[in-house]
């Protein structure tokens, strides 16, 4: 003979809890889940699985707890990488194009007539 237990389930529909437990049960897809025992059985064993390895403690983390983890882990990198990353970038521009103090900016001696010039890039000046 089988060793089974049995246990009774009750649920209060006045509360939104119960009445939500006792909607999904109504709805569940049969062949997965083709009694209720099943599907309490795979969601108690689903949640309690969770439950006892979260590092949290079985406490779920909140979409604020989430963020902040997130944002404080962003910060520490950007702390550690950010300084090496600029001054690669800074060192490359400048050996690409060194700043030379009496540069001419018209090298090619053009003249240039104001008329010629598109000012209406400052918008109404």
């Amino acid at each position: 003979m089988a060793d089974t237990r049995n246990t009774n389930l009750r649920f209060n529909l006045d509360k939104e809890l119960h009445r939500k437990a006792w909607n999904y049960l109504q709805i569940m897809d049969r062949e997965k889940f083709p009694s209720y025992s099943q599907a309490v059985i795979i969601a108690l064993v689903d949640y309690f699985d969770r439950y006892y390895t979260d590092d949290t403690g079985g406490q779920q983390l909140d979409e604020k707890q989430i963020a902040e983890a997130v944002a404080k882990t962003v910060e520490h990198v950007m702390e550690e990488r950010l300084p090496a990353f600029l001054s690669g970038y800074f060192a490359a521009a400048g050996a690409s194009q060194p700043l030379q103090k009496d540069a001419d900016p018209n090298p090619s001696g053009d003249v240039i007539d104001e008329n010629d010039v598109a000012w209406d890039f400052l918008q109404g000046a």
